[in-house]
């Protein structure tokens, strides 16, 4: 099975842990979840500094982003009582740390084409929300189309920044999966 498919996956089984633990009112299983993505990914014998880098510019990023619309009301996370009601849940932090371990492998095609990485990112960001909504794992507040289109546009904006302060990806030696 190729690479970027196992990553996909892999990558789609730990937003489930997060969402869905979040959604039970358990603020573990993402974190775990995260946690065995990343020694996984991290164990790979071609691991280099780039992979933590993105791991946490991700994370960073997430959590200032989050965080924002978690002080502004945009965004009600469930289990949000950890940290308070104005910071990022760790379940939402934990994704963002696996999302930037996906950026070289599953995601690899947005580190050479931002101008579409910001557009899939405005797209498929919020949609994110609106699943992990449904699940019960976060509500948006009204007017919620408003909110959607905010999230849409801090995504859109920062995913390709922050690839770019990153820097274009390493060789083929960042391509392959524990």
């Amino acid at each position: 099975m190729r690479a970027w498919l196992i990553d996909f996956a892999a990558f789609q089984l730990g937003w489930f842990a997060c969402v869905g633990g979040a959604a039970a009112g358990l603020a573990w299983p993402g974190p775990l979840a995260a946690l065995v993505y990343a020694v996984w990914r991290l164990a790979a014998r071609e691991t280099h500094l780039e992979r933590v880098r993105l791991m946490l510019a991700f994370g960073a990023l997430g959590t200032l982003l989050d965080s924002v619309w978690a002080a502004t009301g945009t965004v009600v996370y469930a289990t949000a009582d950890l940290f308070g009601p104005s910071v990022a849940p760790p379940w939402i932090i934990a994704l963002w740390l696996m999302f930037g371990l996906t950026v070289d492998i599953s995601l690899r095609w947005m580190r050479h084409r931002p101008a579409l990485a910001g557009l899939a990112s405005a797209v498929f960001g919020p949609l994110g929300y609106l699943g992990a909504a449904r699940i019960g794992a976060a509500e948006l507040t009204e007017p919620t189309l408003i909110g959607l289109v905010a999230l849409g546009a801090s995504w859109g904006i920062c995913i390709p920044l922050v690839l770019k302060a990153c820097g274009p990806p390493r060789g083929a030696d960042s391509a392959g999966v524990a």
